[in-house]
C-alpha cells in the first residue's frame, strides 16, 4: 500500500511538473521588425535651404529658408525578408492626389533605417526632385523621423520670363503615430 501510494505521488508530482505553460514572447525574442509593423500617419517637415545661384547678378540673396515646410505622411510598415528588415509604403498626402513610395527599412532595436525615398513635388509650373533620407526611432507607437533632404529644381515664375535652377538643403523632422 505504501508503494502504490509513493507511486501514486510520483505520478501526481510528474503531473503537476508537466502542466506549465510555455513561454510568452517576449521583445528579446520576438523578431526585431513585430514592433515596427503597422500603419502610421502623422506630420514631417523640412527645415533648411533653397539656392538659387542665378540671383546673386540682380543684387539678391542666393539663398531663401525653407522654414517648417509641412507634408502629412503615412506609412504602412510590413514585415520584411528577414527579421531585421521591414516593407514600406510612404505615401504623402497631397492636391490634386497622393504620391505613394516604396522602399525597405533596416531594423536595429528601437531605431530603423530607410532607404532613400525620391520624391517629385510639383507647385505650378515649378518642379523639384528631393531625395529624401531617413531613419525612425520608436518610442511606445510614435515613430519619430529625422534625416537630411537634398535635391534640385526649376522655378518658373509665371508672368515672368524668368526660370531659376533650384538645390536645396534641409533636414527632416516629424513624428508619425501608429
Amino acid at each position: 500500500m505504501k508503494r502504490t501510494l509513493v507511486l501514486l505521488m510520483c505520478c501526481l508530482a510528474m503531473a503537476f511538473a508537466s502542466c506549465h505553460k510555455d513561454p510568452q514572447p517576449t521583445p528579446e525574442n520576438e523578431p526585431a521588425n513585430k514592433r515596427f509593423i503597422g500603419f502610421y500617419e502623422g506630420n514631417i517637415y523640412l527645415n533648411g535651404t533653397a539656392n538659387a545661384p542665378q540671383l546673386a547678378q540682380f543684387n539678391m540673396p542666393d539663398g531663401f529658408p525653407i522654414d517648417s515646410m509641412m507634408f502629412h505622411l503615412t506609412a504602412d510598415i510590413t514585415a520584411g525578408d528577414n527579421d531585421e528588415t521591414a516593407n514600406v509604403l510612404f505615401t504623402i498626402i497631397s492636391e490634386p492626389e497622393n504620391q505613394s513610395y516604396e522602399t525597405t527599412g533596416t531594423v536595429s532595436g528601437n531605431t530603423i533605417s530607410f532607404g532613400d525615398l525620391s520624391y517629385h513635388y510639383v507647385e505650378g509650373p515649378s518642379t523639384f526632385d528631393v531625395t529624401l533620407t531617413l531613419t525612425g526611432n520608436l518610442n511606445s507607437n510614435t515613430l519619430t523621423l529625422t534625416g537630411p533632404a537634398t535635391g534640385t529644381g526649376k522655378v518658373n515664375i509665371e508672368g515672368f520670363p524668368v526660370s531659376l535652377d533650384l538645390t536645396v538643403e534641409a533636414n527632416v523632422d516629424g513624428s508619425i503615430i501608429k
